[in-house]
């Protein structure tokens, strides 16, 4: 009985969240591409972009709310391709001597770096052994420096820059000894 009525005010905050999220956004679906055009009162697809990658209202507060994060595609690719290449598809969940571990060969500082990331300790190293907790983690990580790449370049940030970033840290994608890992990613992705 306790578990019903705990679900069903997930479901409601989470409802009421997006659609206060959408709220917050008038541009999302009021209007079509091509009308926001015609109208100078309207931003550019772009534009919003650009502000929602700068302004990270929506994944932090899913984030700490459900655990998840938006659904960047190139995120998503780069996902993909490091599932793969990390850990052969979950085969090989041990890697760099030890220092990696899990579907997505995550390190403690990536996790102490998340933890610091949301401002609460939302994942444990053990975590790093579930493929779901893994993602969170990879998705998080990615969401916050990418919006930080697009903050020093003014460049959204490409599925190379993530699989780099991934690979090499939060510069990684300035990174030499990244770029062979990318190769890797584009053989998988493409």
């Amino acid at each position: 009985m306790y578990i019903n009525t705990f679900k069903r005010k997930i479901f409601l905050v989470y409802g009421i969240t997006l659609i206060l999220l959408l709220a917050l956004n008038p541009y999302s679906m009021a209007m079509s591409g091509d009308q926001r055009e015609q109208s100078s009162n309207y931003p550019s697809d772009n534009e919003n972009k650009n502000n929602f990658l700068s302004d990270s209202f929506l994944t932090d507060k899913l984030f700490k709310l459900f655990g998840v994060t938006t659904l960047d595609p190139e995120i998503e690719l780069a996902l993909d391709a490091s599932y793969i290449i990390e850990s052969d598809s979950g085969k090989n969940l041990i890697g760099d001597d030890g220092r990696s571990i899990g579907p997505l060969h995550i390190q403690k500082q990536a996790i102490d770096d998340v933890n610091r990331i949301l401002g609460y300790k939302a994942f444990t190293y053990s975590d790093r052994m579930s493929l779901e907790e893994s993602c969170k983690v990879f998705k998080a990580y990615l969401d916050f420096y990418g919006q930080r790449y697009f903050k020093k370049t003014g460049k959204q940030p490409t599925t190379e820059v993530y699989v780099r970033i991934w690979n090499g840290g939060p510069n990684g994608y300035q990174s030499v000894k990244t770029k062979n890992h990318w190769q890797k990613a584009k053989e998988v992705i493409f």
